[in-house]
Order: structure tokens, then C-alpha cells, then sequence
């Protein structure tokens, strides 16, 4: 699987960039896709100091993106998130 994770706002404004390869188990990548597939969450511009999040997952000739707030993000993208930027 590729990925593109960008991490922006917050208290610095500085945003992170985590992209490159992983694999994953079939199992955890089915738990993700739904998420990116309905991504119906609007931002929220008046949310000052929060972060926003941006996925961009291919596997294989699919391709999925989402963006999300700090607490609309779901359980399963932030533990792919930690999973990813802790390995990397």
C-alpha cells in the first residue's frame, strides 16, 4: 500500500508529511477503506489550534482519499496513523 499522510494546523501551523510504502494485513486495510470512501465530514474553520488530516491510500489500482478534524478522525485511520509515522 502507498501512502500520503499530511498533518496540518495545530498550535505551530507546521505541517507533517508522511508518505511512502507499507504493508499491511489484508484485515486492517478492509477496517480503513469504508473511512475513506465516505469521507461526508466537513472541516470546521473555526477550530482554532486543531489539526487537520489528509489520506491518500492506493492499493493496487484503487485509490482513496479523506480529509478529516482532529475529532472527526476515526479510531481505525489514527491507529494507521501511529502505526505508520511510529515505524517510519
Amino acid at each position: 500500500m502507498w501512502y500520503r499522510i499530511e498533518i496540518s494546523g495545530g498550535f505551530s501551523g507546521i505541517p507533517k508529511i508522511y508518505e511512502g510504502s507499507a504493508d499491511i494485513e489484508k484485515e486492517q486495510l478492509e477496517k480503513i477503506i469504508p473511512y475513506l470512501e465516505d469521507n461526508t465530514k466537513e472541516s470546521n474553520p473555526n477550530l482554532r489550534d486543531g489539526q487537520q488530516y489528509s489520506f491518500q491510500i492506493e492499493e493496487g489500482t484503487q485509490r482513496h482519499s479523506a480529509n478529516f478534524t482532529e475529532k472527526s478522525l476515526p479510531t481505525e485511520l489514527r491507529q494507521l496513523l501511529e502505526q505508520l509515522t511510529h515505524s517510519a
